[in-house]
């Protein structure tokens, strides 16, 4: 007998002891294309979350003909997950492909929703709670986990994109990078940063960019240095940050990786880390000689 997969479900089910209806839950999922958008409001004692369809710039229908095509109308069953500044501890909403409204005491200075990105939905928020996360990034953004702040990176950046948040709030939301020790917000910031560089390319307010991106990773790029050392997240995080100086013309990376690449072209070896922005040096700066060498290589 061939499993199917409501088989699959139902025994997902049984190990919530009928708790949770999985394949209900999962159809939404698998039987619609794409995810959510969730936007929360705290207002009169209750948090209002509402779920719409995310969708990028240039998608290819409009949202009624969209709607026409999925008989769950775009809406899933979302694992809404919340802290605040003053409860850290994540606090679990169901969103049964409806809006919730929930009870909420207090009036924290933020919320947070999608606890260490664990669920496949994005969120936007107020201006002011995005403000307010902004400001606990700048005094103490390890409150916050990596995964929470590389998420709100995320969100931000590919919501500015979309025009439901302002590009300079999402700018906002890095400067504390120079704070950044972790590899995964930086892993998410920057592809965010080169998307904006080629936007921009003739713009008059590159230069500005990228100065502010410089701004930001120099302080980074001294602590960890040039020495292959560390864990693999740091040691991933350090080459990023370096060919990252040098795709924005960082001067004083690029003299670390030339003289790194004239040791290396007489014999000294390269850390396989630290290759690709020792070569690179070398063929952007170099001249037909440098690129030779390499090409004979």
């Amino acid at each position: 007998k061939n499993a199917r997969t409501e088989h699959l479900w139902d025994a997902f089910t049984n190990v919530t002891s009928g708790q949770l209806n999985v394949e209900e839950v999962m159809n939404t999922w698998t039987r619609q294309k794409g995810y959510p958008l969730i936007q929360l409001k705290l207002s009169g004692g209750h948090l209002w979350a509402n779920q719409t369809r995310f969708r990028l710039v240039g998608d290819e229908s409009d949202e009624a003909t969209t709607d026409d095509l999925s008989e769950f109308g775009y809406k899933w069953f979302v694992p809404l997950t919340v802290m605040t500044d003053d409860n850290q501890m994540s606090q679990l909403y169901w969103m049964n492909k409806t809006d919730v409204q929930i009870p909420f005491n207090g009036t924290p200075k933020w919320i947070k929703a999608n606890t260490n990105q664990t669920g496949f939905y994005r969120v936007n928020y107020e201006e002011s709670n995005w403000k307010a996360l902004i400001e606990q990034l700048n005094t103490e953004h390890e409150v916050l986990s990596a995964s929470d702040r590389a998420g709100l990176l995320d969100d931000a950046f590919t919501l500015a994109r979309t025009g439901e948040l302002a590009v300079p709030l999402a700018m906002n939301l890095t400067n504390y990078l120079s704070k950044e020790h972790h590899f995964a917000p930086w892993a998410t910031a920057l592809p965010h940063f080169f998307d904006l560089v080629k936007l921009g390319w003739d713009s008059p307010w590159l230069p500005r960019l990228k100065a502010h991106a410089l701004q930001l990773l120099r302080p980074v790029v001294k602590k960890l240095g040039w020495k292959d050392e560390g864990l693999h997240l740091e040691k991933k995080l350090r080459a990023e940050v370096l060919l990252s100086g040098l795709r924005l013309g960082d001067e004083e990376v690029f003299q670390e990786a030339m003289k790194r690449f004239y040791e290396w072209t007489n014999g000294s070896q390269v850390p396989a880390n630290l290759k690709d922005i020792v070569y690179r040096a070398g063929i952007i700066r170099g001249g037909r000689k440098e690129w030779n060498f390499c090409w004979n290589r």
